[in-house]
């Protein structure tokens, strides 16, 4: 991930020694300042991954091409999957893939149903990464 180090301000809060002219309403006006000061220069250098960002959550499974059906329990990361992302797939003996793969869905409840996945050879097993967002 980019970082903007180099680019973000040295200043990272603002003290109320900054401002001694201040009225005494400025503390408490700081604290939510500061602490969105603080989350942006997070943000910036490089510290919130695409999973903190977006919703998601990556799996890894196994299945093979005579029956690629599987379950997946969501966890409290996702409790509504509006997608199912398939991002990569293996033969488990490195052969690539004859075809371009797709993958079918759909929700029950807290479990995602994997119910197909086309452009796998009957027999091999494939190891499959997928997010689901």
């Amino acid at each position: 991930m980019a970082k903007f180090t180099k680019l973000l301000p040295a200043i990272r809060r603002i003290y109320e020694a900054d401002v001694p002219e201040a009225p005494e309403w400025l503390s408490m006006l700081l604290r939510p300042i500061n602490s969105f000061f603080s989350n942006i220069f997070n943000i910036l250098d490089g510290n919130v991954t695409f999973q903190d960002n977006i919703q998601s959550k990556f799996y890894d499974i196994v299945v093979n091409g005579n029956d690629p059906t599987v379950e997946i329990t969501l966890n409290d990361t996702i409790t509504d999957a509006i997608g199912v992302l398939l991002l990569q797939v293996i033969q488990t003996n490195g052969e690539p893939l004859a075809s371009t793969p797709g993958i079918e869905w759909r929700q029950v409840g807290t479990t995602l149903e994997i119910t197909k996945i086309w452009g796998l050879a009957s027999g091999l097993d494939y190891n499959v990464r997928i997010l689901v967002i």
